[in-house]
């Protein structure tokens, strides 16, 4: 659902729930005071048990309503499974999990790279790979940038048949040095 529906939604459910919640809270205090925290309770005339049904139903009502309306502004689970277009015809359904252990093992291979982590969705057009990578500390970012991409292209192309919906969105962080290579004793060239 589209942000410009979303809030209006939820911003309508919330007023329901609040509205049915002061209802349900009126006629439980009916029963009880006539006055609370100093503001006069308008007297409602109505036998008991037509309140407490009434007021039940306003507290159920309002819980739904708030439940409507957090339902709808919450984040969606993803789907677990990806589709892929087979060359026969049909499709083929994988686990996205297979997809992104897969993809971040191709780019842990590259030189440049000591960890990677990948996510992957199903797009209209293909398949969309996020990743966290962690990169040596000597790497240089466009160059390591340029070869996790094509990694990531032609593994899903080779492996799976698809092509990529959009350039990966990359998280980079860099290693620390070590010790040996603070003091200059280890030259480690980069290279992909």
């Amino acid at each position: 659902m589209d942000r410009m529906i979303r809030v209006p939604v939820f911003l309508i459910n919330l007023a329901i729930a609040l509205f049915l919640g002061v209802l349900a809270l009126a006629l439980w205090l009916q029963g009880r005071a006539t006055r609370f925290a100093g503001l006069d309770v308008p007297a409602i005339t109505m036998p008991d048990e037509t309140r407490l049904a009434v007021g039940v139903t306003a507290a159920v009502l309002a819980g739904l309503s708030l439940v409507l309306a957090l339902a709808v502004v919450l984040p969606r689970r993803r789907s677990s499974m990806i589709a892929l277009n087979s060359a026969q015809g049909g499709a083929v359904m994988i686990p996205a999990a297979n997809v992104e252990q897969s993809v971040a093992e191709d780019v842990r291979s590259l030189s440049s790279v000591t960890a990677a982590t990948a996510h992957a969705a199903q797009e209209k057009n293909g398949i969309a790979i996020d990743l966290s990578v962690v990169l040596r500390h000597e790497a240089e970012l466009p160059a390591a940038v340029e070869q996790i991409t094509s990694r990531v292209e032609s593994a899903l192309s080779t492996r799976y048949g698809t092509t990529i919906a959009r350039k990966p969105r990359i998280e980079v962080r860099y290693a620390a040095a070590t010790r040996e290579e603070q003091r200059g004793e280890v030259k480690s060239p980069v290279t992909g």
